[in-house]
């Protein structure tokens, strides 16, 4: 055991479309997990956690959707049993959730990671929500076909801008 009871790392990470290879014009967003080995870590392996309009998706974005040039950009801190007790806290509350609450064009993947992240992460890891939100042309989140005039006028959380928002920290 870790004598400062550190037993696993934390990753938000996003996957952008340039050079491509994800779902999404836009990108996408998602925790990882790795436990330390030696250590009294909840998690056995590595574990992924992400949003799609199919609701919450566990180990997905370890095994499919990304090519080895898709761009990601990458944070960790690690955890101690009290914050992975708080993140498995909120990953089971969040599987709960209605599917419709957990996915939303406006509400998605960067949405969920994000909340995720700041459940646990220390204050100076804290990242602000307010500062990953773009104007989105709607036609091309997934599935959204047509859209209304009002929607190219909102901003939307997107991966994407979550991407830079942790590059410039």
């Amino acid at each position: 055991m870790d004598p400062s009871g550190l037993d696993a790392y934390l990753d938000i990470v996003v996957g952008t479309n340039d050079p491509g290879g994800t779902f999404n014009y836009y990108g996408h967003a998602w925790i990882e997990v790795s436990p330390i080995p030696g250590t009294g870590s909840a998690w056995n392996e590595l574990s992924s956690y992400a949003t799609y309009p199919k609701g919450l998706v566990k180990n997905d974005d370890l095994t499919i959707g990304y090519r080895d040039d898709v761009n990601r950009t990458r944070r960790r801190i690690r955890l101690d049993s009290s914050q992975e007790a708080s993140l498995q806290k909120y990953l089971q509350e969040f599987g709960k959730k209605p599917k419709e609450e957990k996915w939303q064009p406006w509400s998605a993947c960067d949405t969920f990671a994000t909340n995720a992240w700041n459940e646990v992460a220390p204050d100076d890891e804290w990242i602000d929500p307010s500062q990953t939100v773009e104007r989105v042309d709607p036609t091309k989140l997934d599935g959204s076909g047509a859209a209304p005039d009002f929607m190219f006028k909102l901003k939307w959380h997107t991966p994407r801008r979550l991407g830079q928002y942790l590059e410039s920290r």
